[in-house]
This record gives C-alpha cells, sequence and structure tokens, in this order.
C-alpha cells in the first residue's frame, strides 16, 4: 500500500469503501443473479440449464427487471460491509506490513483474509435475502426475513456461514496477495509527496483497475467449487418446497418456481399454519425434503444438505464432481469486472478525498 497512512483518515477509507461496495454489487449484479439460478438446488432433476437458456428464463418471467430483483437487499448490506472490509485492511496492513519495505504477499494474504472475515459477519445474512429474492420467491426484504425467521429460524440465515468464510477468506487473501504483486510487477505506486503523491495515483487510475480484475479472475477460480456449495446452502431450502395441498397429480408442474406461482400459493394457503411457498411436483421435492411432524411456528421441512460435508457428499453422488463447476462462466464474467470496480474505486475515491 503507496498511501501514508498518518494522512489518510478512517473515515476516508470508510467513504471511499462504501462507495467501492455500491458499485461493485449493483454495476454487476445481473450477472449475479444469472450465476444464483444457475447453482440453485432444482429438485425437478434432468438435465440443467445453461446460461442462455437461464438468461432467457429469467427475461421471460421478470423482464429487464427480473436481473434486478432482490437488489435491494444487497445494496443495504454491502455499504457496512465494505466500511468494515477497507478499513479493517487498512488497519491490519498498519500492522504487518512496512510502508516502503520489502514486499511480502504472505502477509498481504493474511491482511485480506481478516478484512474478509469483517466484511462476510456482516454481509452474510444479507447475502441470503438478495439470492432468495433472485429466485423469486419473495417481493422484499422485510416479507424474506419473515418467512425465514418464522419457518426455518434465524440461524438459517448463518448456515452457510463456514462455507462462504471457508471460500471467502482464501478468496479475500488470494485477490490481496496478486493484486499487491501485480502492482508491483507494474511499477505503481510512485510519488513522494503528497501532493506528488495524488497526481501520480490518478494517472495511475486505469492500471489499478487492471490489476484488481486479473486478481479477481485468479481468486474467483481457485474457490469456485465453494461458491457453488454456498449458494445449494443458502437457497435449498425456498428452491425444494412443497405446498401441502399439492398432490401427485401435479406432477407435471415440475420446473423453476416463477414469482406468479409463489404469489398464486400464498393465496391460496392463506389459511395453512404450515404452508409453504413456491409450485413443484410433489414426487420431486419429495427427494429433496423430508416431510416431519408440523407444530405451530416450526419448519415442517428437513433440508436436503445439513451442512458443508452432506452438501459435498450428496452433490457428488447424485451429481458428480462436475456439480462443483456450474456457473463458473458468469462467476468468471462477475468476478474480473467486480473486483476491479470495487478496489479500483476504493482507489480512485482516495484519490480524490
Amino acid at each position: 500500500e503507496e498511501w501514508n497512512e498518518a494522512d489518510t483518515p478512517l473515515w476516508k477509507h470508510a467513504a471511499a469503501g462504501s462507495c467501492a461496495g455500491v458499485i461493485e454489487h449493483l454495476g454487476m449484479y445481473p450477472l449475479d443473479t444469472v450465476k444464483t439460478h444457475m447453482q440453485a438446488l432444482r429438485p425437478e432433476g434432468g438435465p440443467r440449464p445453461g446460461i442462455v437458456e437461464v438468461v432467457r428464463s429469467i427475461a421471460r418471467d421478470g423482464g429487464g427487471f427480473g436481473f434486478m430483483r432482490g437488489c435491494s437487499a444487497i445494496a443495504t448490506g454491502c455499504v457496512p460491509a465494505h466500511i468494515a472490509l477497507f478499513t479493517s485492511y487498512e488497519w491490519t496492513k498498519k500492522r504487518l506490513l512496512v510502508q516502503g519495505g520489502e514486499h511480502e504477499p504472505m502477509r498481504a494474504a493474511l491482511c485480506g483474509a481478516a478484512a474478509t472475515v469483517c466484511h462476510d459477519t456482516i454481509i452474510t445474512p444479507m447475502d441470503v435475502v438478495k439470492q432468495r429474492m433472485q429466485l423469486g420467491m419473495h417481493r422484499d426484504i422485510g416479507d424474506c426475513l419473515r418467512h425465514v425467521c418464522r419457518r426455518e429460524g434465524i440461524g438459517s440465515l448463518y448456515r452457510s456461514m463456514p462455507t462462504t468464510l471457508a471460500m471467502n477468506v482464501p478468496f479475500g487473501g488470494v485477490l490481496v496477495a496478486s493484486n499487491e504483486s501485480i502492482k508491483l510487477s507494474l511499477g505503481l505506486g510512485g510519488g513522494s509527496g503528497s501532493g506528488s503523491r495524488g497526481e501520480a495515483l490518478r494517472s495511475e487510475l486505469p492500471w489499478y483497475f487492471l490489476s484488481a480484475g486479473l486478481s479477481g479472475a485468479l481468486a474467483s477460480g481457485a474457490t469456485h467449487p465453494l461458491d457453488v456449495i454456498k449458494t445449494r446452502l443458502q437457497t435449498q431450502d425456498v428452491m425444494a418446497q412443497t405446498p401441502p395441498w399439492s398432490s401427485s397429480s401435479s406432477s407435471s408442474s415440475a420446473g423453476r418456481l416463477r414469482p406468479a406461482d409463489i404469489t398464486a400459493s400464498r393465496a391460496s394457503c392463506a389459511g395453512a399454519a404450515t404452508a409453504a411457498e413456491g409450485a413443484g411436483a410433489a414426487a420431486a421435492s419429495a427427494e429433496a425434503f423430508a416431510v416431519a411432524a408440523p407444530s405451530p411456528g416450526v419448519s415442517s421441512l428437513t433440508p436436503k444438505y445439513s451442512g458443508f460435508v452432506s452438501a459435498v457428499t450428496t452433490m457428488i453422488r447424485e451429481e458428480g464432481w462436475h456439480a462443483f463447476t456450474r456457473g463458473m462462466l458468469p462467476r468468471m464474467l462477475h468476478a474480473v469486472p467486480a473486483a476491479a470496480m470495487c478496489w479500483g474505486t476504493y482507489e480512485t475515491v482516495k484519490s480524490w478525498l
């Protein structure tokens, strides 16, 4: 890091980080929606749709807005999460790295990993809400949170936390270490005084975007299987639920759940104490969920995947190793510009403050 920490107050890092978070998440949100649809559990079985089919399906069901469904959830969570990310990153870097000293990629990776833990602790619950809204299962944030807390318990918002950290901690470490290494190889960070430093940084800003983008590609490829598992854990409940009023005669209705189906389902089950959202075949959903004896205020559905190990073993047994590569293309297309936007915007905003 080339900034003089003594001259850069914490609020500047916070302001730059919040701007970076909003630009990154909202700018790349349509691709994130496609990735979520490709990775989510589909109880109906059969061949999984490719990226073109998913894009057509989203556009058919929700139009252009379908690609931005749930963006309010991530917009709410990304600002405090990215403030925590960059302020903790600068704090740990100030203590682990020597400004102007020898390049230490392992210590830089540790800084990135520590910052990622702070970031994910804040954003994980809203990421769960976001992905469920992306799949068209809820109208808004409040509707999703009420449903989750009532039927699955508040702990379900953190069910994927171990997998999320297992994925994002190495992702953040690889991203930061490679970003610092690429910046060094490109000779970025020249200038001595504060005035010349600011001018030098502004002239180098395009290279900061390039460095971060390349780092994002490397980090996303290395951690993609964990991202698939995280998505399965976060979305399994809403993608495999069967209304208790459905019967085997509705087996032809298996398919991706649509917002219209959810609305119709809710209207028809207003008086059911254990009503489940969505539409789908009973036979297909039975494979994904076991129905337990209902009791007031308690979910009657048991998740297919109880945790990380369960998800890995079940996916390998039922779908093969190829399951862990699903959604890699949209994730790579998302990660490269997202990393460039996030870290490039961070450097840009800091140069203006």
